[in-house]
């Protein structure tokens, strides 16, 4: 029987896998599957976040702030910075 933890521990089995793994894989937990012995047979490992300090930030909201525009020249920037 596979077995599957998080942070080290168990939290379920492979036949209860596909509900378990949803469920941790929203929470961003790095999953293990082990055998009856223990040993590591697999990980699933959370992706990273697009923009660490916004977590939130999804790759729709980023493309379409980028087809948005906007925003100014860096000389411009460095100017109103009074950096020239």
């Amino acid at each position: 029987m596979v077995t599957l933890y998080v942070a080290g521990q168990p939290v379920g089995t492979w036949a209860e896998s596909e509900q378990r793994v949803a469920e941790l894989a929203a929470q961003n937990q790095e999953i293990e599957l082990r055998d009856e012995t223990g040993k590591v047979i697999g990980r699933v490992v959370p992706p990273e976040p697009i923009c660490p300090w916004d977590p939130t930030l999804t790759r729709e909201e980023l493309d379409r702030r980028s087809a948005a525009g906007g925003g100014i020249p860096l000389a411009e920037f460095w100017k109103r910075m009074g950096i020239e």
